[in-house]
């Protein structure tokens, strides 16, 4: 820009385009300083990325101090290289220094018209100097047109799911029918039952962030045991969009003034069981538009946590209850699950409806059954459900199949339960023809060892304690109490130094009791044997707080009987224990066969676990052995996993229970039981860290025990092992059977020894075998989806898989924003982004593959914060919807016309007048047609239908295949000269062509947009009309069994009524919704010269 200029002229600075034009304020040599008009913000600049703003006719502006608005006709005439222009409604003309405001359209066609665009931008070498125009207004236009473009077209084809195209994860077709059966609901209100390793934490990520793409507002929370918040953490950082979620443990809460307004909370159960008043207060009053409960088999439906969780669960639009088991046989627990999930439909006391539902549900399996077959009669139907027309209708036309289809969609078993079981995948996979699903084969063998002198005494010398404090409680023994003799029994099958840190805490109780007073409030009246052993806390914090508050619990001779058995232990501690010699034995022998193979190591307890790597580094070699605990930060448990993971030096890792929550071992080739905890939910979750979806060949365990006849770890272990087969086969499904199970053992070893333990196995592995055969009832697989299902998931999947976002598309915006973008000049695929408004750069990659590899980088997809604020930006970008370029081609011969790019617009003002959730949406992205992209017309008013010349036609600007700004013709710049000079014609009459355009463009879009509107309004009703009629099948049965009067049928009656409205709500939307022109090119088309 000429420093000659004077001041008071309009200018405008391409990089700024958002900005709009400005007022120049000063001119220096090499500098100016500006006024933007639009915001009033000043900046000083370097003059040769400033332009010259000459006003266009047509352009509409504000001028003078009253602020009046006008719009330009012409120039009139400059002098001083001040412009004057003149007014189309009046006879005046006014000076450019008089203009306050310049009104950049919002229309893309006229836009063009005005050249409201910048074809060109002056860049800079590293030595300040200008360097050749670069086609920035092109290119900016062509980065938003491929960055929205790919943005609904990821939205378009996951149906739905709008969680998916972000999820770094491998898309399996099961969590994709989860998730797709959850969002096209009314209410996302279910439970996720899938077994043990199918990714149920998966799910509940995917429909959160689907829900989340829709109302980044939503108030999430996660209430999950203590030991999996740093899992649930991990996982909805990394593969879901990088969102940090508040951890909040019992501490964190009674340290903070209110916790419960964090946006998005991830808080351990026990932190909510044991709510201070103040802090209860405040949860029972916060509001949550999600609520997720991992492990909800744990809640005691008369417990503290499930009271208080029920309160928050029936203000929250959303609820995701997370179990690998489903509802059981027990009423109570079951309804207690329903209610949460449907609190206005089942009521605690609802047994009538419950036990009907469950008849009915069992009489509708034989029915699909005998449609399978081809078998089903009208009658039979008629008996089963006598209010189904449909069905009937079906029947008697002989359509068997049409019917069993009826049958699942409209009268499921458990329309708010998801499950899917592994032996159900592979059977799809192969009905499908799809590669089948690798399951592996659990295998076992035995770490048997006689313990020495040292161990004899101490086991001897532990009965006898033991013994004595049960005396004073033979018939019931409080669970505290139980608890803590359990905790010294495991200490003992894990380290003597362990065991001999908890008698000292012990002994610092028994001799100071009243020092540890307000502990024994812990102690609760109501609180069962199960609840305590369910305790989520630490390692650490578990051990203190039983051996603290079984204070409560003590013997006037118990001092005395402390003092023996913590003398053996100290007498034990001096030679290594002969498990652990035993395991070096196994582990040589091990990989003498299987050279540096992979081996996890559990033990119960987090203390344990420096005391086993150091041992175990000793005889291997440190560099060999890591470990993995609560003795850890996050950090240094991630960096731990990833050298375990990724090192081939790296042969062992010992874990605690963290171990076994949630992690993905699955290049293990050897699970070690280092000591066989008391759960069984415990000893599935360990082998469930390897023995995963896709794993292949065999789940190896090593279980170590004594092998003395009275020892009680070694008669655990083999009840297990024989009892329930948790080392050969998953015991998934079994955990409401478990604290029975449990807690039946546990009284039988504490009062009998191993061998009480021996005798009580038949009967309770005859109890868990009727609870597994009653999981696996047939009428399972009658309500099961298809294999046509499992097919459209896995395709949907694959799909998504190649739909990479466009990064250069993505970098020019964000550079065109203010940002940073940066690609590492050592890894290939590695990218450095920083927005306009952060500090740091945020590293990370746009490739899914990669992402996978890199867990500690971002994955820039749609769902991360930073690429769906560049995709709101690019939606908001209406001063950059027209451009104008020139193309070169081999062949396909000479066009000239526009280019015009379409976007569906739905129209949210129903939803809003309706106070409906954003989140609603769902459901129609669940079925929207694909919308027309592009159209093109040219200059003679005639649309082109050339299917080749469209595909030429159709790619955005891109300087590197020859395009080029048309500069000859709609520069702003060359228009300028044109304009000043008085030949203003040329422009007028081109400008007067591309208005001229605006009715046939107008009609075209009418007629495209009421084809549209058809076909998306028949895939709704479609969708309404299903979902609807599992609503009015429920409340037919119900009218039927319980008459119209019954709470239940009622409910069912205001369910059926809120979907009717909302159905006609989202309809509203779809119809008025509208299919607009985005952005608009001004195109020529010319043919490359032969080349001789």
């Amino acid at each position: 820009m000429s420093t000659q200029l004077p001041v008071g002229i309009i200018v405008a600075v391409p990089d700024l385009a958002a900005e709009g034009p400005a007022r120049l304020l000063e001119s220096r040599p090499g500098w100016c300083v500006l006024r933007f008009l639009a915001s009033g913000a000043e900046m000083t600049t370097e003059a040769h990325g400033v332009t010259r703003y000459v006003l266009l006719p047509g352009t509409q502006i504000t001028y003078g101090p009253e602020r009046q608005r006008g719009t330009v006709a012409a120039v009139a005439a400059h002098s001083d290289g001040i412009v004057r222009y003149q007014l189309s409604d009046t006879a005046d003309s006014i000076a450019e220094s008089a203009i306050t405001a310049v009104t950049i359209p919002r229309d893309p066609l006229e836009q063009l018209a005005q050249a409201a665009f910048h074809d060109l931008r002056v860049g800079t070498t590293r030595t300040g100097r200008a360097r050749k125009a670069e086609a920035w207004g092109p290119r900016t236009l062509s980065a938003r047109e491929d960055v929205l473009r790919w943005g609904d077209a990821v939205w378009q084809h996951c149906r739905g799911i709008l969680g998916l195209p972000g999820a770094r994860i491998d898309l399996l077709p099961h969590q994709v029918m989860t998730a797709e059966r959850v969002l096209r609901d009314a209410h996302v209100r279910f439970l996720l039952a899938d077994e043990v390793g199918l990714g149920k934490t998966i799910e509940a990520g995917l429909i959160m962030q689907s829900l989340l793409a829709l109302n980044p507002a939503m108030r999430v929370l996660v209430a999950c045991p203590g030991a999996l918040m740093d899992q649930w953490f991990l996982e909805l950082f990394v593969k879901f969009g990088g969102r940090r979620f508040t951890m909040l443990d019992s501490e964190r809460i009674r340290s903070v003034t209110n916790p419960w307004q964090e946006q998005w909370c991830i808080c351990s159960h026990q932190a909510l069981e044991h709510l201070g008043n103040r802090d209860a207060l405040q949860f029972a009053t916060s509001s949550w538009d999600l609520l997720i409960v991992d492990e909800c088999h744990r809640m005691d439906a008369d417990g503290v946590l499930y009271k208080r969780l029920k309160t928050v669960s029936a203000r929250a639009p959303s609820v995701l209850l997370l179990s690998a088991t489903p509802p059981p046989d027990d009423d109570d627990a079951a309804l207690a699950l329903f209610h949460l999930l449907q609190p206005h439909t089942w009521q605690r006391d609802d047994y009538q409806a419950l036990r009907a539902m469950r008849d009915r549900s069992r009489g509708i399996a034989q029915l699909i059954r005998a449609c399978s077959q081809g078998k089903a009669t009208a009658m039979q139907a008629q008996a089963i459900i006598p209010e189904d027309a449909v069905l009937q209708d079906f029947l008697q036309r002989g359509d068997q199949h049409a019917a069993a289809v009826h049958l699942r969609e409209t009268h499921p078993q458990h329309p708010r339960m998801i499950r899917h079981r592994r032996a159900q995948l592979q059977r799809w996979a192969e009905e499908a023809g799809l590669p089948t699903l690798s399951l592996g084969e659990r295998v076992r063998t035995w770490c048997h060892y006689q313990a020495d002198a040292p161990e004899r005494s101490v086991r001897q010398a532990l009965a006898a304690y033991r013994q004595l404090l049960l005396t004073t409680h033979a018939q019931s023994p409080p669970p505290r109490l139980l608890a803590w003799l359990l905790q010294l029994e495991q200490a003992t099958w894990t380290h003597p130094h362990l065991l001999d840190r908890l008698l000292a805490m012990r002994q610092a109780v028994v001799a100071e009791p009243e020092e540890f007073a307000e502990y024994r409030q812990r102690a609760q009246g109501n609180e069962s044997l199960a609840s305590v052993l369910r305790d989520d806390g630490s390692d650490a914090e578990r051990s203190t707080h039983i051996a603290i508050s079984a204070a409560s619990h003590l013997h006037p001779d118990e001092a005395t009987a402390l003092a023996e058995l913590r003398q053996a232990c100290q007498q034990w501690g001096k030679h290594i224990p002969q498990r652990d010699q035993a395991l070096v034995e196994s582990l040589r022998a091990f990989w003498q066969e299987h050279p540096q193979e992979k081996v996890l190591l559990f033990t119960s307890h987090a203390l344990a676990v420096p005391l086993l790597r150091d041992y175990l580094g000793s005889c291997f070699g440190p560099e060999h052995i890591t470990d993995f605990g609560a003795h850890q930060d996050p950090e240094e448990r991630e960096s731990c996993a990833s050298a375990f993971r990724d090192r081939d030096d790296c042969w062992l890792m010992v874990c605690d229970p963290l171990g076994g929550e949630g992690r993905n071992f699955q290049f293990v080739s050897l699970v070690v039981h280092h000591d066989v905890p008391w759960s069984l939910a415990a000893l599935e979750q360990r082998i469930g860290r390897v023995d995963r979806l896709g794993r292949d060949g065999e789940v190896m365990s090593l279980v170590c025990a004594c092998g003395d006849a009275d020892a009680i770890d070694g008669a655990w272990a083999e009840l297990v092992d024989e009892a329930v087969g948790v080392f050969t086969a998953s015991a998934s499904g079994l955990e409401y059977m478990s604290d029975r199970f449990e807690g039946e053992a546990l009284h039988s070893a504490l009062s009998g020894g191993a061998q009480a333990l021996r005798q009580s196995g038949p009967d309770l592995a005859q109890a868990l075998q009727q609870r597994r055969e009653r999981l696996h009832d047939d009428d399972d697989d009658a309500f099961a989806p298809s294999s046509a299902d499992f097919q459209r998931a896995h395709a949907l999947a694959t799909t998504l898989r190649s739909l990479n976002p466009p990064h250069g598309a993505l970098c020019h915006w964000l550079r065109g924003m203010g940002g940073h973008a940066r690609f590492d000049d050592d890894v290939s695929g590695k990218v450095h982004l920083r927005a306009r408004s952060a500090n740091d750069a945020t590293t990370g990659t746009f490739q899914r593959q990669q992402a996978l590899r890199h867990p500690e980088w971002a994955f820039f997809a749609r769902g991360h914060l930073l690429i769906d604020a560049l995709l709101d930006d690019a939606a908001a970008a209406w001063w950059c919807r027209a451009s104008a370029w020139k193309r070169l081609v081999s062949e396909g011969g000479r066009w000239d016309g526009v280019r015009l790019s379409l976007r569906l617009h739905l129209n949210l003002v129903p939803l809003q007048e309706a106070d409906v959730p954003l989140e609603s949406l769902r459901r129609l992205l669940s079925i929207l047609p694909a919308s027309p992209d592009l159209l093109a017309l040219r200059s003679d008013g005639q649309w082109e239908e050339h299917a080749q010349r469209l595909e030429m036609i159709r790619p955005g600007f891109d300087d590197r295949r020859g395009d080029r700004p048309l500069s000859t013709s709609v520069s702003r710049g060359l228009w300028m000269q044109a304009l000043t000079s008085g030949k203003a014609a040329g422009v007028q009459a081109w400008q007067a062509s591309i208005r001229a355009l605006q009715p046939v463009i107008k009609q075209r879009l009418s007629n495209l947009q009421s084809t549209y509107r058809s076909q998306a309004q028949t895939a709704f009703t479609a969708l309404m009309n299903e979902q609807l009629a599992v609503v009015r099948s429920q409340l037919d049965s119900s009218r039927h069994l319980f008459g119209a009067e019954h709470p239940h049928s009622q409910a069912l009656e205001s369910e059926l009524q809120r979907q009717r409205a909302l159905s006609q709500c989202l309809e509203q939307v779809l119809t008025s919704s509208e299919l607009a022109v985005e952005t608009c090119t001004y195109l020529q088309v010319h043919e490359r010269p032969a080349t001789p």
